[in-house]
């Protein structure tokens, strides 16, 4: 994510109607995201999105994916994460396969879906991004397809260990920072992970 005002610069921003620098749009988009305030982030995001960033699109993405201002629109959510992807975006290369995976405006296709994801864990080892949360959201991803042998041959010890890795960053994420989205997916994490010891032989 690109650089980061401070609430002092922020409350300023919101007095000003007219923007003329995409990365205040997509701050200022931030900051309303941070409040719930979901239908002001997705405007800003928008307008920064209009300039081709790359992480307003994929923010935008997560509007539409979610129906945070609204309903959901999985096709908008496609186009902007396909967009920030082809621009580099590893977040939202797992997102693309989070379509994919689900069957979302596309055709469910696990191989498909597999091959994003691989793509993203392989950007973002690439950038050193190991301990973005993203980076624990695709491990997790990983390991699910791993373990369910789906979209790739099943393999446990290739599960275990991406959902080892997804269990190490989001505990840190949900211990130091207090990431109420890490805390939200570590427990599906510690499941899936726990089966997949349980399957090799390594719990008591």
């Amino acid at each position: 994510m690109p650089r980061r005002k401070n609430q002092y610069e922020l409350r300023l921003l919101e007095q000003i109607e007219d923007y003329e620098d995409p990365y205040d749009m997509l701050e200022l988009g931030c900051y309303y995201y941070g409040k719930r305030k979901y239908a002001q982030a997705q405007e800003w995001y928008g307008r920064a999105a209009e300039e081709d960033l790359e992480w307003a699109l994929n923010n935008l993405g997560y509007c539409y994916y979610y129906g945070r201002a609204g309903e959901k629109d999985f096709e908008k959510a496609f186009n902007c994460y396909m967009r920030a992807a082809s621009m580099g975006n590893a977040q939202s290369m797992y997102k693309v396969g989070d379509l994919f995976w689900n069957g979302y405006y596309v055709f469910k296709d696990y191989k498909t879906a597999f091959l994003w994801y691989e793509n993203s864990y392989r950007t973002m080892a690439e950038k050193g991004e190991e301990r973005h949360e993203g980076f624990g959201d695709v491990c997790f991803r990983l390991g699910r397809c791993y373990y369910h042998g789906k979209g790739v041959e099943k393999d446990y010890y290739s599960a275990l260990k991406y959902l080892s890795r997804a269990e190490y960053v989001l505990l840190a994420k949900a211990d130091r920072e207090k990431d109420r989205f890490a805390k939200i997916v570590l427990p599906n994490v510690t499941k899936l992970l726990n089966k997949v010891r349980q399957g090799l032989g390594l719990m008591g």
